[in-house]
């Protein structure tokens, strides 16, 4: 499909300064695989400068937007991992009450991360800090449940007993 010189021109005579909005002989020839260039090397030099600074701008935009959002949501989200860890008892379990602390740790440093503004270093810390939260609940979750199954256990040796 070949764009009309006619409309390309008044964005490349705005770009390029060209008070007539007129640039070369404005022929269009048939080149490789569907493409038209222009007879006028002038002309294609201003097609290119364009097609350079677009390219230009939009990676600038692209890389500011990829890297200017915090992760305010995955901080909240560890945040609540670890409360739940602590009311399921993870500091009476060593090594729920070890991946406790380090989830901790984690958030400080995720914290600070965001305060100065490094949001790659923040995602990365709040990643681990909600891998060691979960780690943490599920812990104190089958330490809790391994006692309830042991009382349990013992309830049924005793009903047993009684029964004899």
């Amino acid at each position: 499909m070949a764009v009309p010189l006619s409309s390309v021109m008044p964005v490349v005579a705005f770009v390029c300064g060209s008070a007539t909005g007129r640039l070369g002989s404005g022929v269009l020839k048939p080149g490789p695989v569907g493409f038209h260039y222009s007879a006028d090397r002038e002309t294609n030099m201003t097609y290119s400068k364009l097609i350079l600074s677009l390219t230009s701008v939009a990676a600038v935009f692209i890389g500011a937007c990829g890297s200017a959002a915090l992760p305010v949501d995955k901080l909240t989200d560890a945040k609540s991992t670890v409360r739940a860890a602590q009311e399921a008892g993870a500091q009476g379990t060593p090594q729920a009450s070890l991946h406790l602390k380090m989830a901790n740790d984690e958030l400080a440093s995720a914290q600070k991360a965001i305060d100065d503004n490094d949001g790659d270093r923040a995602r990365l810390l709040l990643n681990q800090a909600q891998a060691d939260a979960d780690l943490s609940l599920t812990l104190a979750r089958g330490a809790a449940d391994k006692q309830a199954a042991q009382a349990a256990q013992a309830k049924i040796v005793d009903l047993s007993k009684q029964a004899q």
